[in-house]
């Protein structure tokens, strides 16, 4: 007894995959093939955004707690630099070093922290407005689409009349 995947109609074509399975049972139940497309379509276009909820979140964690890293570490050095800065026995040299430093330092830990809340006003306090406007948008062109379907065909004509080409007769 042979399995399907090794029947010689099946030769030379691709195994079937569950995408196959659910177009077939999409058409079984009587859909088009166009209709079938947009179905799959439509539930294709949603997950993504369902998935991205989560790397989002870890995108934005991980960028704070690399910031949060960086100035754990930097704070011993921080730490330093203000008293060389403050050492009144310290050279002018040394003293400029420290200050050079610590600006360099601070700086890249305020432009980590910027980036990092960059990320988060765009992937977590606008994520909600932007689904909700991606939800009115999608509402607008489903309603935009009943009308369409609606307008292809006129009204029918009362009894007794039939369709002319200027309208019920």
């Amino acid at each position: 007894m042979s399995s399907p995947e090794s029947s010689p109609d099946r030769e030379g074509k691709p195994a079937a995959t569950p995408l196959d399975a659910e177009r077939e049972q999409l058409r079984k139940a009587g859909y088009t093939d166009a209709e079938v497309s947009q179905i799959l379509i439509a539930r294709a276009s949603q997950q993504p955004a369902a998935a991205a909820g989560q790397g989002v979140m870890s995108n934005v964690l991980s960028s704070l707690l690399a910031v949060a890293s960086h100035a754990r570490m930097l704070i011993p050095t921080f730490r330093k630099d203000v008293v060389t800065i403050f050492d009144g026995t310290a050279t002018a040299s040394a003293r400029a070093g420290a200050t050079a430093s610590l600006t360099v330092k601070a700086v890249v830990v305020v432009v980590l922290a910027y980036a990092a809340w960059q990320e988060w006003q765009q992937h977590i306090i606008y994520a909600t407005e932007t689904a909700a406007s991606q939800a009115r948008l999608m509402e607008i062109e489903r309603r935009a689409q009943g009308h369409r379907q609606n307008d292809l065909l006129p009204p029918p004509c009362p009894t007794g009349q039939t369709r002319g080409v200027l309208g019920c007769e």
